[in-house]
């Protein structure tokens, strides 16, 4: 008899006898499972959870209810799981006050396994994809609420985070349970009690806000290099300097991409793209974004180290052979062997499944390819996006217009014709972009709350794997001390529609449509009318009181809306 039918038939045969001798309690610790979910960390899952269909490289995923069981409702909680390593249990400690200044809501410290951790609590709007704005003229409703809850454990040199998202109208006691479960994880390394109690005393006691970061980080070791290798061709004399060109019509979300002498220069947007090989004087175009299948645009380009260009873009694949015989919602890539004149495709760096078990929604990928380290004479490509899983039950993957979003990121050695398996960052992140450095080493830069963060990977030919000490605080928007201290602990009655999580609760900032903008102008795209940023009502009173000259600034759209103060004196220091 096999060892998982041996098990399946012990686990019955206890619930069998918790049933006959009416033991509740015990029949609720019988039918927990005991899940693995980082090194030396064991979570007890409990029967209305269970592991998502999702499969990541370096995460573990659950989700409630059961998936055999979303039909109806779909899931109503995900708990997403991920662990960095650090280079010293100090330096884990000092993460969990950079976790804890995420998001401005308050953090409890706490022990867990015998290990310094935090917990948080917070309510958010319901993150929405790029998709939901396609052909909709009126202004957004209010974005829905998600309750969500933080905690994060440094053990010896890891900080392992459990992030876990509601969706809107989920029975809060969900998050309870959420909670409860990482407080009774079991950490099979054991804690030294006296420094956990320093630690947790350190913790409660620094202010919260993120270090500086030191100058090993900044500068890095040794002078800086050129990144200029043997046999490459010297750069262009410097010509034309200035003179502006029309490459093409058509909307926004705009790439770039060039060869290594310049020479072929390949330029994107949502209505297709063009290409020139005399150094960008004069463009043609070829036509739409690639692929013989249903696609949307987004598009994002790079080069090779083989010269060869990539395309990558949202796509809905529908079963043919131009899409590869598979069928779903993808980040498509396109190769380019010929200058930017065609881009066949070539392969699909993220497939979500049309229905069923692990639907999701790739959305705003950003591809990056090394152009100077090839994996055995092809090339190494990497792809991160917005890896959105849905908040209710929609029909189909293109139908996800908002729900939970992470980033993630994969990579390929072959010339973009297979992929690996997805890895998250960890914690709540999202809108990743990629780099690749002349060393193979692969960056993700991303948001989490209110952190910017990096994040540093080895090559994929060398297992993109995340870096020792990664990902690190790059920067923060936070209000300063003062009087502005008190503006930002001021409830104001307003909040911005789509406040990306900085101090959401309390913006003095909103974004709203004026309709009466235009009437005596040139009338917008969606007609009269436009968005715009403002001062939230009473907040402008409250700025002068203080004697605090900022106005509002940002960008508002239907698709994205983002206000911030600025300062009227120094335009480029941004108050969330």
């Amino acid at each position: 008899m096999s060892t998982t039918r041996l098990t399946t038939w012990t686990s019955a045969a206890v619930l069998i006898l918790c049933e006959i001798f009416i033991f509740p309690l015990a029949c609720a610790h019988a039918q927990e499972q005991r899940a693995e979910v980082a090194k030396d960390v064991v979570l007890a899952v409990p029967p209305n959870w269970s592991p998502s269909a999702a499969k990541y490289r370096n995460a573990v995923q659950f989700v409630s209810p059961p998936v055999e069981v979303q039909k109806e409702k779909g899931a109503q909680a995900v708990m997403t799981i991920t662990s960095e390593r650090r280079r010293s249990h100090q330096e884990a400690v000092q993460r969990l006050t950079e976790i804890a200044v995420e998001i401005h809501t308050p953090v409890e410290f706490i022990e867990i396994g015998g290990w310094p951790a935090l917990q948080r609590q917070y309510t958010t709007p319901l993150e929405r994809t790029g998709q939901e704005a396609k052909g909709d003229k009126e202004p957004f409703p209010p974005q829905q609420l998600s309750l969500r809850t933080t905690t994060a454990v440094a053990v010896e040199d890891t900080v392992v985070q459990f992030q876990t998202a509601l969706a809107p109208g989920a029975d809060p006691k969900l998050a309870d349970e959420a909670k409860a479960m990482v407080r009774r994880a079991i950490v099979a390394k054991k804690p030294n009690p006296a420094q956990t109690e320093r630690d947790l005393r350190l913790l409660r006691e620094r202010p919260l806000k993120p270090q500086a970061l030191s100058s090993q980080q900044t500068t890095g070791k040794g002078p800086l290099t050129s990144d200029r290798r043997p046999g490459l061709k010297p750069p262009l004399p410097k010509r034309n300097v200035g003179l502006a060109r029309t490459v093409q019509t058509g909307n926004g979300e705009l790439e770039v991409a060039a060869s290594a002498n310049g020479q072929t220069v390949v330029v994107a947007a949502n209505s297709g793209y063009s290409n020139s090989t005399d150094g960008g004087q004069n463009f043609t175009f070829r036509g739409g974004t690639p692929g013989a299948f249903p696609r949307d645009g987004d598009p994002s380009l790079a080069l090779g180290a083989s010269g060869a260009f990539y395309y990558g873009f949202i796509g809905f694949p529908n079963g043919t052979p131009a899409a590869l015989n598979v069928s779903g919602c993808s980040n498509s890539i396109g190769r380019s062997n010929d200058n930017g004149v065609t881009f066949p495709v070539v392969g699909h760096a993220v497939l979500c499944p049309q229905t069923g078990a692990g639907l999701c929604f790739p959305d705003q990928e950003h591809i990056a390819a090394d152009r100077v380290n090839s994996a055995v004479g092809s090339d190494q490509v990497y792809n991160v996006w917005r890896n959105f899983l849905p908040a209710g039950t929609p029909p189909a993957c293109s139908s996800i217009t908002s729900g939970f979003p992470t980033a993630a990121l994969v990579c390929s050695t072959n010339n973009g014709s297979t992929w690996t398996a997805p890895a998250l960052m960890p914690g709540g992140s999202d809108f990743p972009r990629v780099g690749v450095g002349s060393d193979g080493a692969v960056y993700v830069v991303y948001r989490s709350g209110g952190n910017v963060m990096l994040n540093k990977f080895s090559s994929c030919s060398s297992g993109l794997t995340q870096q020792v000490g990664f990902p690190v605080t790059v920067h923060r928007c936070y209000l300063p001390g003062g009087r502005l201290g008190s503006l930002q602990r001021r409830q104001c009655p307003f909040q911005s529609l789509r406040d990306r999580g900085f101090h959401q609760r309390q913006s003095c900032v909103r974004c709203f449509f004026d309709q009466h903008w235009g009437r005596k102008r040139e009338h917008s795209r969606s007609g009269l009318g436009r968005w715009r940023c403002e001062l939230a009502a009473g907040s402008d009173r409250e700025l002068r009181r203080n004697r605090t000259p900022l106005h509002a600034m940002g960008m508002c759209t239907r698709r994205h809306s983002f206000c911030f103060l600025v300062r009227s004196q120094s335009r480029d220091e941004y108050q969330s």
